[in-house]
């Protein structure tokens, strides 16, 4: 290998004296995908038991759900009409329950 390249996306490209990777012929050029990236998600509580959600626009296909028991099988979708703000996903929900859980999941 003589040089790599960090891309945008996060994935990596290799070049060098090599005509295959990973058991593909790829032409002293290759494609380095790494371990997939998952959205953070972030939280900041507002007045009257409020709470924001963001994340990122690029996980445009997650959904926010919530549930009350992280075993429970019934978590609700919330983020459907989350808005778009500059680069990030924006949801404001009233947190009804201080045992309240949250995340993020392709539904």
């Amino acid at each position: 290998m003589l040089t790599l390249a960090l891309q945008g996306d996060g994935e990596v490209v290799a070049g060098g004296l090599f005509g295959s990777y990973d058991g593909l012929s790829v032409g002293q050029i290759a494609r380095i995908h790494g371990d997939a990236i998952y959205p953070t998600l972030q939280v900041l509580p507002l007045a009257s038991g409020l709470a924001r959600f963001s994340w990122p626009g690029w996980a445009a296909r997650y959904a926010l759900q919530t549930t009350l028991s992280p075993v429970s099988p019934d978590w609700q979708t919330l983020s459907n009409g989350a808005d778009w703000v500059g680069d990030h996903f924006l949801w404001t929900q009233q947190t009804r329950n201080p045992s309240q859980f949250y995340r993020l999941t392709v539904p």
